[in-house]
């Protein structure tokens, strides 16, 4: 923006410290959202990382639990077919179950992708 001629020395210079003012300002107020950002995302962060421990927490007390019902499982078979075949169905029961599952899981991702780009 250029003054217009008839503007004098002093009108130029009294405007220099508005505009340096304005500018630290704005820096200031830039400075500011930036940290109130950073409050915020750590924030988030916590409570994400918190959520991720129950989380991992959880399925680990469900793994345990799902291991024993297994192993009792198999222990009770045993008393009919014996136990290295009791075991040996469980676990090929699982393993079933696994290959079926996985491919339906892989396409369903694989779908999910494809919408998302």
């Amino acid at each position: 923006m250029t003054l217009p001629a008839a503007a004098s020395h002093d009108e130029r210079h009294e405007l220099l410290p508005l505009v340096k003012d304005v500018v630290d300002d704005l820096g200031t107020l830039l400075a500011g959202h930036v940290r109130l950002a950073r409050v915020e995302i750590t924030d988030e962060i916590g409570r994400v990382g918190r959520r991720l421990g129950l989380v991992a927490l959880a399925g680990a007390l469900l793994f345990v639990g799902y291991a024993l019902m297994c192993v009792a499982g198999a222990l009770l078979l045993a008393r009919v077919i014996g136990t290295p075949l009791a075991f040996l169905s469980v676990g090929g029961v699982h393993l079933v179950g696994a290959g079926i599952a996985l491919p339906l899981l892989l396409e369903r991702i694989g779908r999910h992708e494809q919408i998302r780009t």
